[in-house]
């Protein structure tokens, strides 16, 4: 049996890294080539990973097809109340996953479905007065999230989109504290000047009130307080830097995150809800329109608390490399286990979801439970430090995970069995697992045609309907779903395609993460293919955030990379297990392609 080998091609490796001249005469990188030829006949998980891939595909084609007119158009209205009609935010929020799903190695035609019908509603929006300055006029942070986290998603897919780019930067500049078209923040206070706010600006007097684009909320109310949630457009100002790498937006967007750490700590490790314009912290600070004394039903509570942190930590993790932003994180998980609900029989039954001014409490709300929701405080709190005693409340509070609205709809909450698998006490979950998005995938397609089938105008679906990838950013990234609410893909491993010079795994290729460790990560690669050699480029994270040190391939010797990539050829049929040795959150984020350089 051969073993993987490194290829050098042109120059002898030195440092890992070696030099080719490129067409214009200029030399630019190329990282080493580890060439796998070991036999492997696919396993299961590789094939349900093709598969899902694969259906996502055919789902996504059909959701277009049916919900949307041939000029891109939602089919009906955009509206914020009435049969088939959804909010502005709604209708992008059901199709949020399609960018992520192509940049995870989808087929092409979901990056031009999403762009097509993204772009198309954006117009849309406009005709009907619900957009300003391209953006959606004006809207709580948690709504706008869920309507933006696609857009989010985008910059991975198709950050050379000149059209893309503008906008990316455009909306950026709305809440950087420099744009003067629109400014919805204030670098002085650090703080948002209203907890309304949107491509009209902020909602900082009642009368700049409008029930027509925000009907969520009441006339005749101060809105003019900082919340959390706003934590979510960091994800704007974070895009544009690694898009342009900009020092303005890292400096900009930093300072904001610490501002809101510092809040944090000033309030024992809980996140205040209800934060003045000068940034104290008022007596009321469990309040607010998104706060923690607000039932989920009416947009508060654990559920929306966690949407702005979920993201602020995980872009200020990624823009510094300092994990300690998840020490509040940490707090918080340990305070909501602290006054955990117990039954008679000892059973933990759940953790507080709302606090007011008696306290804790909302431990249950109805499909929405608050163990899926407390799973990922835990999981991201674990992957941004990788200590073991992170993972060791993972392992003791595993009861608080399962099935769930939030967990299958948003693909979020199922992280202790991922877990278990990490650490060998799950070898089943990765087949269980795909398997299960397999069969929500194929259910979400008779759904589709089943809404087909009404009328002309189909209503469209309350949830999300597009897809399913949670399984996919687990197994083949070793990262979590990023929350629909909002935040960036924060993963150990990404994959570009240089045969058809695009982001995500080459075509008939699989990845497994069997293991994570704080210097390393084993990594399994398979070519389905029986009759074509394939080559997929590695990356160290979804923003080459990762310095890859070597790899060693099982029953090879070690190669050096020193870099954020390397290339794999893969040999028909071949497969092999690698360990990777890394210093992660050692690099300045960035979203380059190396066929572009």
């Amino acid at each position: 049996m051969s073993v993987s080998k490194l290829v050098m091609t042109g120059l002898a490796v030195i440092s890992g890294m070696s030099c080719a001249a490129s067409q214009a005469g200029v030399e630019r990188p190329m990282t080493p080539i580890v060439s796998i030829s070991s036999p492997m006949p696919a396993p299961e998980w590789a094939l349900k990973e093709r598969e899902l891939l694969d259906i996502n595909a055919k789902v996504i084609e059909l959701n277009a097809k049916t919900f949307t007119l041939p000029n891109g158009y939602v089919r009906g209205k955009y509206d914020t109340q009435g049969k088939n009609a959804q909010h502005p935010h709604g209708v992008f929020t059901l199709m949020y996953k399609w960018p992520l799903i192509y940049a995870l190695g989808g087929d092409s035609s979901i990056k031009d479905q999403w762009w097509r019908v993204w772009r198309a509603g954006l117009d849309q929006m406009t005709e009907q007065g619900f957009c300003t300055n391209e953006f959606l006029t004006c809207h709580d942070a948690n709504h706008m999230g869920q309507g933006y986290e696609g857009f989010f998603m985008s910059a991975l897919a198709m950050s050379d989109d000149p059209e893309y780019r503008r906008l990316a930067l455009k909306f950026a500049s709305f809440y950087d504290g420099q744009g003067t078209l629109v400014q919805n923040y204030d670098p002085k206070t650090k703080t948002m000047k209203s907890i309304l706010s949107g491509g009209r600006g902020a909602v900082e007097k009642k009368e700049q009130f409008d029930p027509k684009v925000t009907n969520f909320w009441l006339p005749d109310t101060d809105y003019a307080y900082e919340g959390p949630a706003s934590l979510i457009y960091t994800c704007l100002t974070t895009n544009a830097f690694l898009l342009t790498g900009d020092e303005h937006y890292r400096t900009m967007t930093v300072d904001y995150v610490n501002a809101w750490r510092d809040r944090c700590k000033a309030n024992g490790g809980i996140m205040p809800t209800n934060v003045n314009r000068d940034g104290s912290i008022p007596e009321d600070w469990w309040a607010g329109i998104l706060g923690w004394d607000r039932p989920t039903a009416r947009f508060g509570g654990l559920l929306v608390v966690l949407s702005g942190p979920n993201a602020g930590w995980s872009n200020g993790l990624l823009l510094t490399g300092d994990t300690s932003y998840y020490d509040n994180w940490r707090m918080l998980g340990d305070t909501l286990w602290k006054h955990r609900y117990i039954d008679d029989n000892g059973t933990v039954l759940g953790v507080p979801g709302g606090i007011n001014a008696a306290g804790f409490n909302d431990y249950t709300w109805g499909d929405f439970k608050h163990g899926g929701l407390y799973s990922t405080i835990l999981a991201n709190t674990y992957l941004a430090s990788m200590k073991q005693a992170d993972l060791d409340r993972i392992n003791e509070r595993s009861m608080l995970t399962g099935a769930t609205t939030y967990s299958d709809d948003f693909e979020a909450g199922h992280e202790a069995e991922w877990f278990a698998y990490l650490q060998g006490k799950n070898p089943t979950w990765p087949v269980e697992y795909i398997t299960k998005q397999l069969e929500q995938a194929k259910s979400s397609f008779e759904l589709v045609k089943q809404a087909a089938a009404k009328g002309v105008d189909p209503e469209l679906p309350s949830s999300p309907s597009g897809g399913a990838c949670g399984s996919l950013v687990n197994a083949m990234t070793g990262g979590v779903m990023p929350r629909w609410q909002g935040q960036l893909l924060i993963t150990r491993f990404f994959y570009l395609d240089p045969e058809r010079k695009r982001p995500g795994i080459s075509e008939d290729c699989a990845a497994l993460v069997e293991k994570l460790a704080d210097d390393s990560a084993t990594l399994v690669l398979v070519n389905t293919s029986s009759g074509k050699e394939h080559t997929v480029i590695v990356q160290g994270g979804a923003y080459g955030e990762h310095q890859i040190l070597s790899v060693k391939p099982d029953g090879g010797k070690s190669v050096p990379v020193n870099g954020r990539t390397f290339t794999v050829k893969i040999a028909p049929g071949a497969g092999q297990r690698l360990v990777v040795s890394m210093k992660r959150y050692a690099n300045t984020p960035k979203i380059t392609h190396p066929w572009a350089l």
